[in-house]
């Protein structure tokens, strides 16, 4: 395997890893871009995604292009190398003879003499393209475009794991108040209530290991253990969630709605392989 080969699978595998992590989109759509261009030894590369509407490409993340290239004006979508929208990858040698760059003049005054244009899927519709750009004129092989192409599908899926990403986050802020206003009004019923010496306890604290797939089912089980007193969720050394613990059954909980709680770890759990749950619970 020679020495490219090997940048690519390396290359690969990082980018797995970015579009695996909780970093913003920008950084990780960053990392992407930045990657392919040096892997490529490119003077630049750009990833751009599709309006709603499907009629123009919007420059989202760029490396090694000026702002002012970035900033030429409108990419349509069905005058700039309209072919990689419907799916095939596009090379053009020569950006000032042909015909579908749109913009040829201002490519030359860059110093772009050829593109690859590769298409971004994610469940078989096509969200926008990733460009490369080179400095001489290149014709690019099929092991390079079989490269952008897998680029491509992981950048395609690090923008959706943000969007469950930030989902989750919203689910989780919105079970969080609804936890606190029911708090709150439990709280004033105990002051209406005559005064109860509760049994010396301690707490004792438990880490579980458990696959996004599993970890609905393991919350659930814990939140309607009597004597769990508090349960997290933790990613990467980071606390996501304070989950509430609720004696009794949660399919059926009393005055409590748990429902977005499960949603946003359900959310979670679909984009992450591995988290760790730490238990709180009360030993007497």
């Amino acid at each position: 395997m020679g020495k490219r080969e090997t940048n690519y699978y390396q290359s690969l595998y990082e980018v797995a890893e970015a579009a695996n992590s909780a970093h913003t989109p920008e950084s990780v759509l960053r990392s992407i871009v930045e990657r392919v261009s040096q892997v490529m030894e490119a003077k630049g590369c750009s990833l751009m995604l599709l309006t709603p509407d499907r009629k123009l490409l919007l420059h989202t993340i760029a490396y090694g292009l000026s702002d002012s290239y970035v900033r030429k004006g409108p990419v349509s979508a069905d005058k700039s190398l309209s072919a990689a929208l419907e799916g095939t990858p596009v090379a053009v040698l020569d950006v000032t003879k042909d015909e579908w760059v749109q913009y040829r003049e201002q490519a030359k005054k860059e110093g772009i003499a050829s593109i690859l244009s590769v298409p971004m899927m994610l469940r078989e519709e096509i969200i926008g393209v990733i460009r490369v750009y080179t400095a001489e004129q290149r014709n690019f092989t099929a092991d390079e475009v079989y490269f952008v192409k897998a680029v491509a599908n992981l950048g395609a899926i690090a923008l959706e794991n943000a969007r469950l990403y930030d989902t989750c986050k919203k689910d989780y802020e919105a079970s969080r108040r609804e936890m606190l206003e029911w708090r709150a009004t439990l709280g004033y019923e105990w002051i209406a209530q005559e005064s109860v010496v509760p049994p010396e306890e301690y707490i004792s604290k438990e880490k579980i290991t458990v696959s996004g797939d599993n970890l609905v089912a393991l919350v659930k089980r814990l939140m309607g253990e009597s004597n769990v007193r508090k349960v997290y969720l933790i990613h990467e050394r980071n606390c996501l969630m304070e989950l509430p613990a609720i004696s009794g059954s949660p399919e059926e909980p009393t005055g409590i709605t748990v429902a977005p709680v499960l949603s946003a770890l359900a959310a979670f759990g679909a984009v992450t392989t591995e988290c760790t749950i730490e238990v709180e619970k009360a030993e007497k």
